[in-house]
């Protein structure tokens, strides 16, 4: 769908109403008139002044009616090169160059987006195209898709199918439940960017339609604000600050826990990492520049306008050379073999420091080792989680240990321990675990949430054996 829109002269938008079945205003002979309540101010020489009604203001256009609150609509306006839009009693003119209201006399302002939720428009090709394909660069388009609301909550694959569609003309090699292959392991460490709470699949009795599942690992089963590791890292990817090293196991994707047929996922950050690094890169890419910063080593940078500070430890594939769009099968279930350990989980009630320790946090949670230090720490999606940790004081615990998987090697600068304040110390890159909190039902694992381990503690508390790992 989102190809036709963004085909079409122009597409007409009945944003007026509570449903679908509203309809256009003031289509004479057919529908009720549009109204357009106005004061008449008068002024001097005959001259006459019109002021809206104060109700009947024009908002912002993502607080107008429901229309703005559906995520099967938001393709349709944000993929759409010009807009006819029927909204609060009148009619407006949507095209790149701004807006014209009907009963609004002037020209025709330059665009310019201020807004992030407007950044899906006509321009939308050429700004991905002039965007670098990173984790970081997806947080706007998934955030703005991922605040609306669905009847059917399984429908958040499909209705998210056009926009993935057109990302993986520039996210090669293509995209599994809204996560990009190439960056896999970094991007199955989203994390929370408020309260998350777990898309839970219908009741379809009043549907012929099939359940599209609803993944743990991927946000798309969840709804509220994400951030991608590149939100929080994008100025520190050197080698002195957060960063993600190496792979700790190869991902399969399955379409049943108990299917023979598996499919590798193509995730391929940690071959041009490597490259970089060991200094196998005679040729840089093109538009790539190799520079030397004092506080940071080795960056690379993109020669583009717009991304001139952009930098990154190694260089990505550049959007503008992709050869089309990769689309690869929709399977839901993840495998693998990986380390695992039980660590207990402590919430800090109240604690400034807590705060400072986890950048953006709304409910962090410390790990403890068995020796009782603090490891770590998990970033939880919600209060239900919190929940799960036992009052003791003026702290809580898990009442039983919490299972924790590793994702991924990595480097931290953002681990302190409690009581030290972050603005009166100096940071310390870290070796560490990135994992994932998990919970078994059913011989299926579900994500709780994400977070880090020391990797010196990690490897004195983790098994010894790799768990086979099924995550739904």
């Amino acid at each position: 769908m989102h190809l036709i829109y963004n085909s079409a002269s122009f597409t007409i938008v009945a944003a007026d109403g509570f449903d679908a079945s509203y309809g256009l205003r003031g289509l004479e002979g057919l529908t009720a008139a549009r109204k357009h309540p106005q004061e008449l101010i008068p002024l001097p020489e005959s001259e006459r002044m019109a002021m809206y009604h104060p109700s009947q203001q024009y908002q912002k256009c993502q607080d107008r009616g429901a229309y703005q609150t559906r995520a099967w609509t938001f393709q349709e306006y944000h993929f759409s090169i010009r807009r006819l839009v029927f909204n609060m009693n009148a009619v407006e003119w949507h095209c790149e160059n701004g807006q014209m209201h009907e009963d609004v006399i002037g020209k025709v302002p330059k665009y310019f987006a201020m807004n992030p939720l407007l950044s899906l428009r006509a321009t939308v090709p050429r700004e991905l195209a002039t965007a670098m394909p990173t984790p970081d660069s997806l947080a706007d388009i998934v955030n703005a898709f991922n605040g609306r609301k669905l009847s059917f909550p399984e429908d958040a694959l499909p209705a998210f199918a056009g926009i993935q569609s057109l990302l993986e003309q520039f996210y090669q090699p293509g995209f599994l439940y809204g996560i990009p292959e190439f960056w896999f392991e970094l991007a199955l460490f989203w994390s929370p960017d408020g309260t998350l709470n777990r898309r839970r699949a219908s009741s379809l009795k009043y549907s012929g339609r099939s359940a599209y599942q609803l993944p743990s690992w991927s946000w798309i089963g969840w709804t509220g604000p994400i951030s991608f590791p590149g939100r929080q890292f994008s100025e520190r990817l050197a080698s002195n600050g957060d960063s993600f090293t190496e792979p700790v196991t190869t991902w399969c994707t399955l379409a049943y826990p108990t299917s023979s047929a598996q499919r590798p996922i193509n995730t391929e950050w940690h071959r041009y990492r490597s490259e970089a690094i060991e200094g196998r890169l005679v040729t840089l890419p093109e538009g790539w520049k190799r520079e030397s910063l004092q506080d940071r080593g080795t960056v690379f940078k993109h020669t583009r306008s717009r991304h001139l500070e952009y930098s990154y430890p190694f260089p990505v594939p550049d959007p503008s050379h992709a050869s089309g769009s990769v689309s690869v099968a929709q399977t839901a279930f993840l495998t693998a073999q990986t380390s695992r350990a039980f660590l207990r989980g402590v919430y800090k009630h109240g604690n400034k420091h807590t705060e400072a320790m986890v950048l953006r946090e709304r409910y962090p949670a410390w790990v403890i080792s068995s020796q009782g230090q603090y490891v770590g720490y998990l970033r939880l999606n919600n209060e239900e989680e919190q929940s799960l940790f036992k009052h003791t004081g003026s702290n809580s615990s898990s009442s039983h240990p919490l299972e924790l998987v590793a994702i991924s090697k990595g480097i931290t600068v953002n681990f302190l321990l409690p009581g030290i304040d972050s603005n009166e110390c100096e940071k310390h890159a870290t070796d560490c675990i990135y994992v994932l909190w998990i919970e078994w039902e059913d011989g299926v694992a579900y994500r709780r949430a994400c977070g880090i381990v020391t990797a010196e503690a990690w490897e004195q508390e983790r098994e010894k054996e790799l768990v086979d790992l099924i995550l739904g």
